[in-house]
C-alpha cells in the first residue's frame, strides 16, 4: 500500500501500548483504498488523478456508484475507511487538505429491533443446540454473538482458545469469554473440525482468493440469519451492535453488573464501559440516562 498507509495502520497504539487497529478493521481500510483507486483508473475522466490528488468530488463520485448494489450503511463504512485514510495523508504532510473530512455520511433510516430482549435469545441458545439441520458454524457463531462480540472480535486465533477441566476459556483481545456445559461441548466439537481448514484462525475464510484470512461480514451473517430463521419471536433480524445493546440491558439492569464488571466482561475501558451503558439505556428507554438513577 503506497505512502505508508498500510505501515501506519499495523504500528498504530492506543493510550496502553495495544495495537490500535485490529487485523479485520486494517483489511477493511486498505481493501476500500485500493478499491477507490481501481474506480478512479477505470473511469476515462478521472484516471490520470492519483489518490494523494483526489478531490471530494472524486470520493462523492465513488461512493454514488456503489449506491445501487450496497446499503447506506455500507456507503457510510466505505467513507469512514476513506476518512481514515485521509486524515493519515493530512496528518503525515502528504496532502495540504483532507478531501474527505467534510463529507458527511449519508442517513440511514431502517427498522431497528431497539427493544431486542436478551432472555429470548438465550431460550433460542438452548432451543438451537438441538437443532441439528442448523450447520456447527451458525451455532457456535450465535454462541460467541449473544455474548456481545464485536464482528471484529471474531478474528479468534486457535491459539486464543484453551480447554480446561469441562470448560473453553477464548482470549479476545482483553476479555476472556468462557463456555460450559452444552455450550462448550458443541464449541470444542467445532474447534476440532476447524483445525483441518489449513488457517491460523478459528473462522477462516472459505474463498481462497480472499483479502482477508477470516470470515467476511456477509458470511457471518447469513450464517446468524439462518439461526434466526428458525424462530418467530424475533420479527426484526437483528446485527451485532443489537445484540451487543441487548447483551449489556441484560447485565446491567437484569443482573445489576456495575461498571467494573461490565468493563471486565466486555474487555474494553471503563469510560467507553460507561458511555455504552448510556447509549445502551437511552435506546431502551427512548430517554436520556443517568447512571446515578439506577439502583445497584
Amino acid at each position: 500500500m503506497p505512502y505508508g498507509f498500510s505501515n501506519y495502520l499495523n504500528s498504530a497504539t492506543n493510550e496502553d501500548g495495544d495495537k490500535h487497529y485490529k487485523e479485520l478493521t486494517i483489511t477493511t481500510y486498505l481493501k476500500t483504498v485500493e478499491m477507490f483507486k481501481a474506480y478512479l483508473l477505470a473511469n476515462e475522466e478521472f484516471s490520470h488523478i492519483e489518490l494523494k490528488d483526489a478531490k471530494t468530488k472524486h470520493i462523492n463520485s465513488f461512493l454514488k456508484s456503489k449506491l445501487e448494489e450496497n446499503s447506506l450503511t455500507t456507503i457510510n463504512k466505505l467513507l469512514s475507511s476513506l476518512k481514515v485514510f485521509y486524515d493519515y495523508l493530512e496528518k503525515s504532510q502528504q496532502i495540504i487538505i483532507d478531501p474527505a473530512c467534510k463529507i458527511k455520511s449519508f442517513k440511514v433510516k431502517e427498522l431497528k429491533p431497539k427493544n431486542l430482549d436478551y432472555e429470548v435469545l438465550l431460550t433460542i441458545r438452548d432451543s438451537m443446540l438441538n437443532k441439528h439441520h442448523i450447520s456447527l458454524q451458525a451455532k457456535v457463531l450465535f454462541i460467541l454473538g449473544i455474548r456481545g462480540l464485536r464482528f471484529s472480535d471474531f478474528s479468534i486465533k486457535h491459539s486464543d482458545v484453551s480447554h480446561i477441566d469441562n470448560r473453553i476459556e477464548i482470549q479476545i483481545g482483553k476479555r476472556k469469554v468462557i463456555l460450559k456445559n452444552a455450550e462448550a461441548e458443541l464449541f470444542a466439537e467445532y474447534y476440532y473440525e476447524s483445525l483441518l481448514n489449513g488457517s491460523e484462525y478459528l473462522f477462516a475464510a472459505r474463498n481462497e482468493n480472499s483479502r482477508s484470512p477470516i470470515i467476511d461480514q456477509s458470511t457471518l451473517y447469513y450464517q446468524l440469519q439462518k439461526v434466526f430463521d428458525e424462530y418467530e419471536e424475533i420479527e426484526t433480524r437483528p446485527n451485532l451492535t443489537d445484540i451487543r445493546h441487548a447483551y449489556v440491558y441484560y447485565l446491567r439492569m437484569k443482573k445489576k453488573y456495575v461498571i467494573d464488571q461490565l468493563s471486565a466482561e466486555l474487555g474494553i475501558h471503563k469510560n467507553r464501559t460507561s458511555d455504552l451503558v448510556k447509549e445502551t439505556i437511552e435506546r431502551y428507554n427512548g430517554k436520556e440516562y443517568n447512571e446515578d438513577n439506577i439502583a445497584i
